[in-house]
């Protein structure tokens, strides 16, 4: 646990003090940015973020700031929404979306999705998908490909003080068509301290199997996650939780030090490594970690 812990330390002072230096420039809001943005979406995906001019029955006018004005007529366009101005970044007068800063990689922090606003991620071995259904709960499914296991994650999120949040959650996992009746159940809780884009979470939870096959085999899993914000489009994700081994004194911990670019409006990719600890022996998993994150 020792051993881990200040693996884990290392890794966060090496990406978070690189955070604190970049923010002044990338934070900052420019004067010239109105109060109310829009995202403005055509039907052939194309998307023009900034001032609406003119909304009326034939056409949309929508000052950008790299274009100036853009007529758009009416019939061309899927949706028109404003944008929160919490939930981004600029980066010498560019938007960029933070939509997924609640997520490190396997877990999420203690901060919940807006309502009905929702995330789909895709890694190699499968997809999820999170809905903010009020500001304060948040749903989701996830799969590998094959279709098996499937599982069912709950959280609800709470204030404790400025920039802490606590979280009460669960993740029933079902075996899928080929385990229909076997699976796990773990509930959990977890504390967030830090803002928005640079935080740090600690989770636990206790994980039970059910089924016929099962005879109650029970785990404690717990963790430490952390993101912080390197200039505006690059975040730093660490995270570390313990692999739910049964009937051992000896836990496994898994680590993942991640890349995330958030490089487009309700866009971003994550790449990182993985590695085995346990004890006073690490092993490296020599297959990178990779997820493509949409916002919708």
């Amino acid at each position: 646990m020792k051993s881990t812990l200040r693996i884990f330390f290392f890794l966060t002072s090496f990406c978070f003090p690189a955070a604190f230096t970049a923010q002044n420039e990338d934070y900052h809001i420019p004067s010239d940015v109105s109060d109310t943005l829009y995202h403005v979406q055509k039907l052939d995906g194309t998307g023009f973020i900034g001032e609406i001019l003119v909304d009326n029955d034939e056409e949309v006018v929508i000052k950008t700031k790299e274009l100036g004005k853009v007529k758009i007529p009416k019939y061309l366009i899927e949706k028109v929404e404003p944008i929160d101005l919490n939930n981004v970044r600029f980066s010498k007068g560019k938007l960029v979306s933070d939509d997924f800063a609640p997520r490190y990689f396997y877990t999420n922090s203690s901060q919940s999705l807006k309502k009905e606003q929702g995330s789909l991620l895709w890694n190699w071995w499968g997809v999820e998908m999170q809905y903010g259904v009020s500001d304060k709960f948040d749903v989701g499914l996830t799969t590998t490909w094959l279709g098996t296991p499937v599982g069912l994650n709950t959280k609800y999120s709470f204030d404790i003080a400025p920039d802490v949040t606590a979280a009460l959650g669960s993740r029933v996992y079902s075996g899928g068509w080929a385990f229909i009746s076997s699976g796990v159940v773990y509930p959990f809780g977890s504390i967030t301290v830090g803002d928005k884009h640079t935080h740090l979470t600690g989770h636990a939870g206790f994980i039970t199997a059910y089924g016929p096959q099962s005879s109650g085999e029970r785990a404690w899993v717990f963790g430490l996650a952390g993101k912080a914000a390197i200039t505006a489009k690059v975040d730093a994700v660490v995270e570390i939780f313990s692999l739910p081994v049964i009937n051992t004194f000896d836990p496994v911990y898994l680590i993942l030090p991640a890349i995330r670019i958030n490089n487009d409006y309700q866009k971003a990719f994550q790449i990182g490594f993985a590695g085995l600890v346990s004890g006073n022996e690490a092993l490296p998993i020599p297959v990178p970690f990779f997820q493509v994150m949409r916002s919708f």
